[in-house]
């Protein structure tokens, strides 16, 4: 890991370079400034942080994260890139969870941050397929593709989480 990825806070935009291997293009770098601006403005803003906190204190993460970026897409009154919204929604969902931390609601480690993304990301495909904008064919093509790359076999059980001791699971 480089030196500026380490120091870097997780609810900031990546570096240029970094952006640029994720597959942002020169043409969408300000478009991705710009609306993760208006999030910020949002999140952290005098006249919506508070209702971000209520949020929080009555949906999940990935619920107040969706709202944000429902907000934000509507606003825009463009058609924001799948990956601007990827980028963006990432480094918002961060802020989103810094804000909780500091308020008290949670600690929003880790495993709830990927916990919150999966289902952001889900959140939006499932919006996606269903307006016509992907094509449920291709995006199992894309995943089996993406599975085969990186050595993943997606025909595998997934592994069964470890209940701790006096938490009672629905279904179990």
């Amino acid at each position: 890991m480089n030196e500026q990825a380490a120091t870097q806070d997780p609810g900031d935009l990546p570096s240029g370079d970094i952006l640029q291997q994720m597959g942002v293009t020169e043409q969408e770098m300000p478009l991705l400034e710009e609306y993760w601006a208006n999030g910020m403005k949002l999140i952290h803003g005098a006249e919506s942080r508070d209702a971000i906190i209520e949020s929080l204190k009555n949906s999940s993460l990935s619920d107040v994260c969706i709202n944000v970026i429902e907000r934000l897409d509507q606003s825009s009154g463009a058609d924001i890139p799948d990956i601007v919204r990827f980028v963006a929604g990432f480094a918002l969902l961060n802020q989103i969870a810094i804000v909780g931390r500091a308020a008290g609601i949670g600690e929003f480690g880790e495993q709830e941050l990927m916990q919150a993304i999966g289902e952001v990301i889900g959140d939006q495909v499932k919006k996606g397929v269903a307006s016509g904008k992907y094509d449920p064919n291709e995006l199992k093509q894309s995943a089996d593709a993406a599975a085969q790359k990186m050595n993943i076999d997606l025909s595998a059980q997934p592994e069964q989480p470890v209940q701790q001791p006096g938490i009672i699971r629905q279904g179990a």
